[in-house]
């Protein structure tokens, strides 16, 4: 879908450029809204690609599950800083990858397996939610396609007792204390645990402030 919205950027993004029909991998190195965009020279096995000026390419990238795509042209190839700019797009589209949109968070949750016998609560981090599920980091590990009970409180309330499918479930090698990370999907949620999820998502939709130019070297 086209939109005239800010152009989500990111410095040091991976993206794919199309020029000339073949595809190169490149990293923004950084933009001026509504003037110009930063990228990698592209280069193969070391030898760097000549790209004349206005050559149009097209630059592809997957940015919180969604897939953003725009085109340009190329204004100048900088040989020794083995950068290249070209022009700010006026438009571009945005695909979400995802059924539903989301946020990142880091709100404390616990947890209980459903249906057993001897209810132990145990504790981790909610890392990021959407209306339909959420993805947890915790201590100890979870079976893939098991059901749990959650309890998460939000500044703009709680959740409580819902009911969860796990989905996927991977170590996380960068935290010893949260060594696993766990995708769950939120299963029939009460109309007052998903007006809780709606209220905090609504809250982090957030105008995109960003007007200077950003460069990185």
């Amino acid at each position: 879908m086209a939109t005239h919205q800010t152009l989500p950027l990111d410095i040091g993004r991976k993206v794919i450029a199309h020029i000339r029909g073949e595809s190169y991998d490149v990293y923004i190195r950084g933009w001026a809204i509504n003037r110009f965009v930063v990228i990698d020279l592209p280069s193969v096995n070391g030898e760097n690609v000549r790209v004349a000026p206005q050559t149009g390419c097209n630059i592809n990238y997957i940015r919180e599950g969604k897939m953003v795509s725009f085109k340009s042209s190329v204004v100048y190839s900088f040989n020794q800083a083995l950068a290249m700019l070209i022009e700010y797009p006026k438009t571009h589209d945005i695909f979400n990858l995802r059924k539903n949109e989301r946020f990142r968070t880091s709100f404390p949750f616990t947890y209980v397996f459903d249906g057993a016998k001897e209810a132990v609560e145990e504790r981790g981090y909610v890392r990021d939610v959407s209306m339909g599920g959420a993805l947890l980091t915790h201590s100890k590990p979870l079976t893939k396609k098991t059901n749990i009970i959650v309890n998460i409180t939000f500044p703009q309330g709680t959740v409580t007792k819902m009911l969860c499918n796990v989905c996927n479930v991977r170590k996380n090698p960068r935290n010893e204390s949260e060594s696993y990370v766990t995708g769950i999907r939120f299963i029939n949620p009460s109309p007052e645990n998903s007006d809780v999820i709606r209220k905090l998502l609504e809250s982090r939709v957030q105008p995109d402030r960003r007007t200077g130019p950003r460069f990185t070297s």
